[in-house]
């Protein structure tokens, strides 16, 4: 009666470590997981903040261009006394300015929002990556022990008995 009592109770502890080993591992996993989703958006908010910094290095370059171009053009058109062609000249040069600054932030503001789809896209994956990780059950954990107590209960029926079948009443 003792062996089939301490069979029962190493396999409800076994059970039950089994149980609780899944559960830590599959924390771990979540944890690694949100590790590494974290990481990603640390470096899109980097990835942004480098657009963002170049976006405006970019329209600084195309803003002192300009006014070298406005100050080349403007001694160019002083030496030939001024007039409406010279007019014109510092309007188209103006516009194309405009032009240059506008195609910067829409190319800067593409950056930003491709960067932001891929975090977005990242963060997706993850959730879903934890969203499938396998946990034990609590439920599957509990019919085990109560299978080990069936065969406990069957052992000791059958050590009563002598036969292994129940005797009727």
């Amino acid at each position: 009666m003792c062996l089939p009592l301490a069979a029962l109770a190493i396999s409800t502890y076994a059970a039950m470590q089994t149980h609780n080993l899944q559960q830590d591992a599959a924390n771990k996993l979540v944890e690694a997981l949100k590790q590494t989703r974290d990481a990603g958006r640390m470096d899109a908010e980097r990835a942004q903040q480098q657009a963002a910094e170049a976006a405006a290095a970019e329209a600084n370059d195309h803003s002192l261009q300009a006014l070298k171009d406005m100050a080349a053009f403007d001694a160019i058109a002083g030496e030939n006394g001024g007039g409406v062609s010279t007019q014109r000249g510092g309007a188209a040069i103006g516009i194309q300015n405009g032009q240059d600054l506008a195609t910067v932030r829409s190319n800067a503001q593409r950056t930003q929002a491709e960067i932001g789809m891929g975090d977005l896209a990242a963060g997706t994956r993850a959730q879903q990556q934890m969203a499938s990780i396998q946990r034990p059950s609590a439920i599957g954990t509990y019919l085990t022990i109560a299978a080990h107590g069936v065969d406990y209960m069957k052992a000791r029926n059958k050590e009563k008995n002598g036969t292994g079948e129940r005797k009727a009443d």
